[in-house]
């Protein structure tokens, strides 16, 4: 899903997109069997990335940048391993812990997928996840993003959803992020919106917020040359 900033961003960045256990090119690599009983948590992700950054020997700070469930990921990241954190940048995620309710429905989703495998979630999701611009006029990226979503293996997506409905609440501790923080947000986001992370952004000591025109949950995916803009403009502060 990174595959435009990987290929876009200045020469001055060196971009990593990580795969977390089970998905992209780790998919034979699913973490845990559900059966085995084992459960796996977004702390367990932040943890996956360090050791791919120590897999490169890289030591070094790094810009933390997540969408979503990465964008969870990168508060853990921050939280474990504060001292290699230069700058994040959270793009469409929440600092919020699920409520009760949603911890349910996503229990629901992660034992539905189980049974009925991931074409019981894709096309619903993908409606929810585009902005309705992105679904009527740009079909290359909806396929992209069905094509993506269907490689996830149903373990994955089984673990993955079960570590959202326990991870932690960071929505008190967000003063506490003393690195520059880019927030961005697709303007038509309606899961993450624009009004929650722009109270994120009021909380976070040195962030700005980047609202992204003709984009839902997905702004990298749908109007990559915006994204790009942004996220560059920002880097190039941290020079």
């Amino acid at each position: 899903m990174w595959a435009s900033q990987i290929a876009s961003l200045p020469d001055f960045v060196q971009p990593l997109a990580v795969n977390l256990p089970g998905f992209g090119n780790e998919k034979s690599n699913s973490f845990v069997k559900p059966h085995v009983g084992l459960s796996r948590s977004v702390a367990d992700l932040a943890d996956s990335c360090i050791q791919f950054l120590d897999s490169q020997n890289l030591n070094t700070p790094v810009v933390v940048c997540g969408l979503s469930m990465g964008g969870y990921v990168a508060f853990e990241f921050w939280n474990r391993f504060p001292d290699r954190v230069k700058a994040m940048i959270l793009c469409d995620t929440r600092a919020a812990a699920d409520t009760p309710e949603g911890a349910t429905v996503r229990r629901s989703i992660a034992d539905r997928v189980l049974v009925e495998g991931t074409k019981a979630i894709v096309d619903p999701m993908v409606e929810k996840l585009l902005c309705p611009n992105t679904l009527r006029n740009k079909p290359d990226v909806v396929q992209d993003l069905k094509r993506i979503m269907h490689s996830i293996s149903e373990e994955a997506i089984y673990v993955a959803q079960n570590a959202m409905a326990t991870r932690a609440d960071f929505s008190e501790r967000l003063p506490e992020i003393k690195v520059p923080c880019l927030l961005v947000v697709g303007e038509d986001d309606s899961i993450s919106t624009p009004q929650e992370m722009r109270r994120m952004a009021a909380k976070i000591p040195r962030a700005e917020l980047a609202i992204i025109s003709d984009a839902g949950h997905l702004p990298p995916m749908e109007n990559a040359i915006q994204f790009n803009e942004k996220i560059s403009q920002f880097l190039s502060t941290l020079r």
